[in-house]
């Protein structure tokens, strides 16, 4: 069977660490892929809008049997079965309102066009099921991101690690918190593209000598510096994949992150789940927290497997 599918999109995204993941093992159980062309946008106001534009009106190659949408927008016409990935409706609160006219629009094609539809998370198909309540949804958990699952171990280093300078990501709030711990409760700090002027609060709370920032690193160096940590800090309120929960999850890494329905279904009582507040009273709740034992843990990294996601997937294009 031929699929049609988007091309590779950005290595380090959510949905480019996916691709990377999902489609060799589409091809391994025996799906020809036909890659569409790329269209990556620059950085500029412009490229974006002609890369959607170019996205919208692109024809699938009159060979495929079957198309796999895993990009917005999903193009205009599209004659064959297809299944497409929803990952988040987070544009609902986050964007602006053109932002959100583009969303919706999007998602009504979809909804119309596709046989079947698969939310990465059973929060997303709620939220899709909201707008559209006789959409064929379905729900595949995705894989443990980029590193690579195995049997995890308790970890003397207190180590802390956070990651990402986006806002959402919410780290000035984890440095908030971070500086009002006892200082005898971790040892250091570790951080990966985080804003410089995050970095600089810290060194200044905590010592140079105790904070490392890296920038930029690869699959290989993340995976070190994950299992380097025994804590991660994620409180974002607005993660759309779920993927950084699961992956420091998967690293053995201790997340810390806030209670909300995304949490609760990924990490369950694998993590530290905080109510949401001040960087004081998340603080507090953290060091009352009873730390979730390794077995816990390794149980549910378990439950990730991009085979499983591969399989779930596979099952949908070929269905009659």
């Amino acid at each position: 069977m031929k699929v049609a599918v988007n091309a590779y999109t950005t290595e380090y995204s959510g949905i480019g660490v996916m691709q990377r993941e999902l489609y060799p093992r589409l091809e391994e159980l025996g799906l020809d892929l036909l890659l569409l062309p790329n269209r990556d946008p620059t950085g500029s106001k412009w490229s974006r809008f002609s890369s959607v534009v170019r996205a919208a009106s692109q024809r699938i190659p009159p060979t495929a049997d079957r198309f796999l949408s895993v990009l917005t927008p999903i193009p205009r016409a599209i004659e064959l079965p297809t299944t497409t990935i929803v990952y988040d409706l987070r544009w609902q609160r986050t964007r602006s309102g053109p932002g959100r006219l583009y969303r919706r629009l999007d998602l009504n094609h979809a909804v119309r066009h596709s046989k079947n539809l698969v939310a990465i998370s059973e929060r997303t198909a709620v939220d899709t099921r909201a707008l559209y309540p006789l959409a064929n949804i379905s729900v595949a958990h995705l894989g443990p991101g980029q590193v690579q699952p195995g049997q995890l171990k308790e970890r003397s280093d207190r180590n802390i690690l956070l990651i990402g300078k986006a806002s959402h990501k919410r780290n000035d709030v984890a440095a908030s918190l971070i500086r009002q711990l006892p200082r005898q409760w971790f040892n250091s700090v570790i951080g990966v593209n985080v804003d410089e002027r995050i970095t600089r609060s810290l060194n200044s709370a905590v010592g140079e000598q105790n904070c490392e920032w890296h920038n930029n690193v690869s699959t290989a160096e993340l995976d070190a510096l994950y299992r380097r940590s025994q804590f991660t800090l994620q409180l974002s309120v607005e993660e759309g994949f779920g993927l950084p929960f699961v992956e420091a999850l998967a690293a053995g890494c201790i997340v810390v992150a806030i209670d909300q329905p995304l949490t609760r279904e990924l990490l369950g009582d694998a993590a530290v789940l905080l109510t949401d507040g001040s960087p004081a009273e998340l603080k507090d709740q953290l060091l009352r927290a009873v730390l979730p034992d390794v077995t816990v843990r390794q149980r549910v990294a378990e439950q990730y497997s991009w085979q499983k996601f591969a399989e779930a997937i596979y099952e949908k294009l070929t269905s009659n």
